[in-house]
């Protein structure tokens, strides 16, 4: 009777240890799952392996040519932006939260005068634009002409630092040496009236409709 109680003692305390046992080696596989389903990445939902852009050196190391597409992003990457780094936009580890506006980034350089829009004139080649691309003149005062071919710095004195409002329509505003340097004839002297946007000329025409 003692030997049976013993066996039954023995075969109690043997399955509580392997239970023991099973429950010690479960615990952490279990909470290794839980902290894998709520542990971050600080670069929020960015689904990708971290060492497409990171090295075995350190978080801060970062590879000379992530393996990341960003023409799958909302703002694929076209001319100067190509050739920057990965931190000269995105300041902030969560990357999704980088601005896609110019405004984001870049200056305004005038002075909110020529509203947001900054792709009217710019592009991402650079800031330097060409006349064909202002559309706005078209409203104030249209390009014809030989003013056609000038480059905006010819007129607006002030474009290097974003001043681009304050000129006047009238031709004298702009050509008044010329107009008394002229000596065949003389303006001047011949009295010649100094609002020439009211001569006949598709310049003048195309003036004389807005002034």
């Amino acid at each position: 009777m003692r030997f049976q109680e013993s066996r039954v003692i023995g075969l109690v305390g043997f399955r509580a240890l392997v239970g023991f046992l099973l429950l010690t080696t479960a615990i952490p596989a279990q909470t290794q799952a839980r902290d894998l389903a709520t542990t971050l990445s600080p670069h929020g939902r960015l689904n990708i392996p971290c060492q497409n852009c990171h090295t075995v050196v350190g978080w801060k190391v970062i590879r000379a040519v992530p393996e990341f597409d960003h023409s799958k992003t909302d703002f694929p990457l076209q001319g100067l932006h190509l050739n920057l780094s990965c931190t000269q936009c995105h300041t902030k580890p969560v990357f999704a939260n980088t601005g896609t506006r110019c405004a984001d980034c870049h200056a305004d350089v005038h002075r909110r005068q020529m509203g947001s829009n900054c792709e009217r004139c710019h592009t991402a080649k650079g800031w330097q634009v060409t006349l064909q691309a202002v559309g706005n003149h078209e409203n104030r005062f249209p390009l014809v002409g030989a003013h056609a071919s000038l480059q905006c710095d010819s007129c607006h004195k002030g474009a290097a630092v974003g001043q681009f409002q304050g000129l006047s329509f009238e031709c004298y505003s702009c050509h008044s040496t010329t107009y008394q340097r002229t000596a065949a004839p003389n303006h001047a002297t011949a009295g010649f009236p100094r609002t020439c946007e009211q001569w006949p000329s598709p310049l003048g025409s195309a003036l004389a409709s807005i002034i």
